[in-house]
């Protein structure tokens, strides 16, 4: 079951990671007139999502790991950081949502 979670939360963030890039489903730095976007951001989710799938191609035991260690050393770490100073990103500072 990890090994499918590791899969599909991989595909999902790869996906995303794509869609970011895309013009015409990408207005106004906003994903499906959703979320903020920007090339920063869709760079960590190819990363990611990259990281999320290879784990779980490789198995159940290197899912788990990354799941359970991993994941929370990056977040509280490295990603928590990188995150924050994506959404604290002046350029979407004082912009009124449409």
């Amino acid at each position: 079951m990890v090994k499918t979670a590791a899969i599909l939360f991989g595909l999902v963030f790869l996906v995303v990671g794509i869609l970011g890039f895309v013009p015409s489903i990408t207005k106004d730095e906003m994903l499906l007139g959703i979320f903020h976007v920007n090339f920063a951001h869709n760079i960590v989710h190819l990363a990611s999502g990259a990281v999320f799938l290879l784990c779980g191609l490789a198995g159940a035991g290197p899912s788990r790991m990354f799941f359970r260690d991993l994941w929370n050393r990056l977040r509280t770490r490295g990603c928590g950081r990188v995150l924050l100073r994506l959404s604290a990103d002046p350029r979407h500072r004082g912009q009124q949502n449409r």
